[in-house]
């Protein structure tokens, strides 16, 4: 058992230690007509908190990299990419759980 001190981006899966805040910027409207501008709100939003953020991403929140292949996923996970696939490729060699944004077992 790895005890929270010990737990480092190589003791864990998941990089990096995110002890501070996850940030979501969700726009969001029940109504088709403000729809431009909610977009563009959110865009604004994220942009003026690009200074203060870390470059991290939650792989749970990547519903606008599905499309983009597998690079993100692979960017969030960093240097423990490899070794999930290796994971991936033994208990989940089909690719079954698909959900949300994963690891691919097959290249």
């Amino acid at each position: 058992m790895v005890r929270p001190a010990e737990c480092t981006t190589t003791t864990r899966r998941f990089p990096p230690a995110m002890t501070t805040y996850n940030l979501y910027i969700h726009p969001a409207t029940d109504a088709p007509g403000d729809a431009a501008k909610i977009v563009q709100w959110g865009r604004e939003c994220w942009g003026a908190v690009q200074p203060f953020v870390e470059r991290a991403v939650y792989v749970n929140a990547m519903e606008d990299a599905e499309g983009m292949g597998e690079q993100p996923v692979r960017d969030a996970y960093g240097a423990n990419y490899e070794p999930l696939v290796a994971l991936k490729k033994r208990f989940d060699p089909t690719n079954f759980l698909t959900g949300n944004q994963n690891i691919n077992a097959s290249p």
